[in-house]
């Protein structure tokens, strides 16, 4: 077979899941990932291997099964250099005097109730010093509302997906998760006046109303035990769909002033 294919390059591996023909006799083979050692060559020019290696030379065989082996070794060394990246960008960490730039941020809104009282709301972040994740900063974010502390979150620099998969800084979740959980402790008699997206009743629990994670904004209601009821706010991933949402219930949430970004160190 070496002549037909010259003999200085005789097969061309592909690597799977290619369907190209290479410009020698074209080898696919398998790559078996639970178990590496267990790979092999599935044809030779579509011929099945199994039935095609009684007629190949030695040389041809020897040469099939060496080639297999260092493609074998690349493909475990990528894959275990592919999860070391991925177990180092999910690690938490102390980052490097100066690894970062630091930023930092502030947003203040009026929150006006329906029988026109107001709250004052602020978020300060700034880029932290002590943790990062992997190659990426990591930002502090408080909350306070009426000057008094009313939360905190770490989170890391970068887009995340919103309702409708939609691109969001990371700053804004931060906020809104903020946000939403002041007025879980805060507003849960308005809550529980909102009809909810689905109810879940401790003395007859059934069914989970999970739905993919694409809930739309709204309020997820549970029944305790004791026939209490708690409200959770469900499906808000921006301020402006928090805004939207207290609408339903008289309230106003104003952003007083455009947001702040400083950049220094």
């Amino acid at each position: 077979m070496a002549p037909l294919a010259k003999w200085t390059k005789p097969f061309v591996f592909i690597d799977p899941p290619d369907r190209l023909h290479g410009q020698g006799l074209t080898v696919r083979y398998t790559f078996w990932d639970p178990e590496p050692t267990e790979s092999q060559i599935h044809s030779v020019e579509d011929v099945p291997y199994p039935i095609l290696k009684p007629y190949l030379c030695d040389q041809c065989q020897m040469e099939l099964e060496a080639e297999l082996a260092t493609r074998i070794k690349d493909v475990v060394q990528r894959k275990r250099i592919e999860v070391n990246r991925r177990r180092y960008e999910a690690t938490w960490r102390h980052p490097r005097p100066g690894e970062f730039e630091v930023a930092s941020g502030h947003r203040k809104f009026a929150l006006v109730a329906p029988t026109l009282s107001f709250r004052s709301i602020e978020f300060h972040w700034r880029t932290s010093k002590l943790f990062c994740r992997g190659s990426s900063p990591a930002f502090i974010m408080l909350m306070a509302v009426d000057g008094v502390f009313s939360g905190k979150c770490c989170r890391t620099y970068g887009a995340v997906g919103g309702y409708n998969n939609e691109s969001i800084p990371a700053e804004e979740p931060a906020a809104t998760s903020l946000l939403a959980q002041w007025i879980q402790r805060n507003l849960q008699t308005d809550l529980r006046s909102i009809d909810p997206l689905f109810v879940w009743d401790a003395n007859k629990p059934a069914g989970c109303g999970c739905d993919g994670g694409n809930r739309k904004p709204g309020v997820s209601q549970t029944t305790r035990v004791d026939g209490t009821r708690f409200a959770a706010v469900v499906g808000l991933f921006t301020i402006p769909a928090v805004a939207n949402f207290l609408e339903t219930v008289g309230y106003k949430l104003i952003e007083q002033r455009e947001r702040q970004q400083r950049v220094g160190r």
